[in-house]
Order: structure tokens, then C-alpha cells, then sequence
């Protein structure tokens, strides 16, 4: 699987987004879309992976070490440092939740209609984490079901349903409830699972095109009806358009991955940003949420000297993670018998 630069960039601009969305929520309120981009980005890249190199007996157990490394160092050391800064706040969240956050599991209990047991409200990202590994353990059973081969039925068959659950009901942070976006990246490893004929390209590029422009269309009439206060009115169909505005832009990334119309996207700035966008995504609610209130109890007033403080730890302490942490760790992928492009 050639590697595609330009979906750094996206990763990093969609890391960017959502915290945006945590900082000034009702100035970029639909920055929250950015987790949709995660999903179609995940469902591409992993369904990519998974349809090239199924017929190695080894890939599974690969697969999932991969993914360990990939995913398990960021959340785990995000989980800690939570739960030590937690002990020490003036007014500490709840932590019943842990056993499930642990295991990838929280919110499950809303598939019940239930609440899940309370946590630390600034892990609260982590249940898109948890929903990617979800994710990661059902897909490849999933296509295997359908022989590799029938991936566009099976596509068909999970935005169908994931849909069907929102409208009826089902709360949006349950992996059968965002299955759409995973499966339209999916749909696109498969419609680029083999290299398209230059009339095949442009097709897929009109077809693109044109969902693109009905979903920015959908997200403009949404954003002019409910202006600055998106939450509070999400619809069971807004989900499906921003997936579709995510599957347009990545298609078309990818599509026209190396030209001169996206240099912006090879920038070494957006390339770094990509490489720390897993680590900005997780630490970036526990300084917000943490770091001022420290510097208040310590005199610092100055809500200037406050930001200058916090929104450097925002991006230094991410950056510091992916070079003392996550690029140590995933040296050890040179034990494996093959290499992946997959971040």
C-alpha cells in the first residue's frame, strides 16, 4: 500500500478541529466533525490494509500488534495521568467508569438505554478511540463473512443500518451508530482497491464531487438554522453528512494525491501535525480542562499569562509523546515479518 502524505495533513486538520471545538465551542461549532474524518480516514486505511494482505496466515496476529502499538501507549498514558490529576483536583470526577475505559468499552451500557458509570470528564474523547477498536476487532470478521469480496454489499448493508439505529434512537457514541463513516472509508479502499483506468478516475472523481457538494450543502442549511449551537439539535442524518463530506474530501485527496493542486497538504508543518494528531486528539481536554485551573491557584490571574502557559503544553506535550513515546514504541514493528504503511 503506497503511502499517501497528504492524509497526515487531513489527520493533523482534524485533530486541530475538534479541539478547536473544546476551546470555543460555540465559535467553531462544527468542529466536532473532525472525529467523522478520523472515522472515514480509519475505515479507508484499515480496510485498505486489510483486502491487500488478508491472505497472509499471519495478518491477523500482525494486524492486532500493530494496532496495539498504535493505539494502546497515547491511551494508556492520557488514562494515568487523568486519574493522578484527578486525585489531586479540588473537586475530583467520578471513576466508577474506569474497568470499562480500561478495556475499550465505554458507553456500551447506552445500547441498554443506560447511562454509563461516571468518569473523568477529560477522557471524555476516548469514546471514539474505543469505538476504532471496536472497530478493529469486528471488520475483519465482518469482510471475512462476505469472503473479501462482497465488500460494497456489506457497505451497503452497515450505512444502511447505522442510519436506521440513529433515527431510531440509538445515542451516537456507540460504534453501530457511526458505523457509516467507517464504512464509507471502507467503500473507498474498495472502489480504489485496484488501480482505476483514467475514465474509471474521473467517475469516481464526479461521483465524489457530487456527494461532496450535497453534503456541505446539507451541513450549510444546518449551520444557518442552529448557528453556534449545533449540539443540542444534532439529527440522526447530520452524522451521515458530515461522513459524506469527509468520504469526498479524502476520495479526492487520494485521487489527486502528489499533483500541485495539493502541495498545501505536503507542507512539513501539516506533515508534523498529522504525525502528533493521535496524542493532540487524547491530551488535548486534560490541559484545557486542567492547566488553567492550576495556574489560577498558584496567582496567576492573567487570563493573557494563562493562555501563554496552556496553549504551548496543548501542542508541546503531544509533540514531546509522539518522540519519547509513540515513535520508541512503534520501532518495534521491525519485528514484524512485514512492513505496512499504516499509521
Amino acid at each position: 500500500m503506497r503511502r499517501i502524505p497528504e492524509l497526515d495533513a487531513l489527520r493533523g486538520l482534524a485533530a486541530v478541529s475538534v479541539v478547536a471545538f473544546h476551546a470555543w465551542p460555540t465559535v467553531f461549532f462544527l468542529g466536532w466533525a473532525g472525529v467523522d474524518l478520523f472515522f472515514v480516514l480509519s475505515g479507508f486505511l484499515i480496510t485498505s490494509i486489510i483486502l491487500e494482505q488478508h491472505h497472509d496466515p499471519r495478518f491477523l496476529r500482525i494486524f492486532y500488534f500493530r494496532r496495539l502499538l498504535r493505539i494502546w501507549p497515547v491511551y494508556f498514558s492520557v488514562l494515568a495521568a487523568v486519574l493522578v490529576l484527578n486525585a489531586f483536583a479540588p473537586t475530583p470526577w467520578p471513576t466508577e467508569g474506569l474497568p470499562w475505559h480500561v478495556v475499550f468499552l465505554q458507553n456500551v451500557q447506552r445500547y441498554a438505554g443506560q447511562d454509563p458509570p461516571g468518569f473523568i470528564y477529560s477522557f471524555y474523547p476516548s469514546w471514539s478511540v474505543a469505538l476504532e477498536e471496536q472497530f478493529y476487532l469486528l471488520w475483519p470478521a465482518l469482510l471475512a463473512a462476505f469472503a473479501f469480496r462482497r465488500v460494497t454489499g456489506l457497505v451497503a448493508l452497515m450505512i444502511s443500518a447505522s442510519i436506521a439505529l440513529r433515527i431510531a434512537g440509538l445515542h451516537e457514541h456507540l460504534l453501530l451508530a457511526r458505523f457509516d463513516g467507517l464504512s464509507a472509508g471502507a467503500l473507498l479502499a474498495q472502489l480504489l482497491r485496484h488501480e482505476p483506468s483514467p475514465a474509471q478516475r474521473h467517475r469516481l472523481r464526479r461521483v465524489l464531487l457530487l456527494i461532496g457538494a450535497l453534503s456541505l450543502a446539507y451541513l450549510a442549511v444546518y449551520a444557518a438554522r442552529f448557528w453556534r449551537s449545533p449540539v443540542t439539535h444534532w439529527q440522526p442524518s447530520l452524522f451521515a453528512a458530515t461522513s459524506g463530506a469527509a468520504l469526498s474530501l479524502i476520495g479526492l485527496v487520494v485521487l489527486a494525491s502528489g499533483s500541485p493542486a495539493l502541495r498545501l497538504l505536503r507542507r512539513g508543518s501539516l506533515l508534523r501535525l498529522g504525525l502528533i494528531s493521535y496524542a493532540l486528539y487524547m491530551w488535548h481536554m486534560p490541559v484545557l480542562n486542567y492547566v488553567p485551573g492550576a495556574l489560577e491557584r498558584l496567582g496567576m490571574t492573567s487570563a493573557v499569562l494563562v493562555n501563554a502557559i496552556t496553549w504551548p503544553l496543548v501542542f508541546g506535550i503531544p509533540v514531546a509523546s509522539y518522540w519519547l513515546l509513540e515513535k520508541p514504541v512503534m520501532r518495534w514493528r521491525r519485528l514484524l515479518p512485514y512492513q505496512s504503511e499504516l499509521r
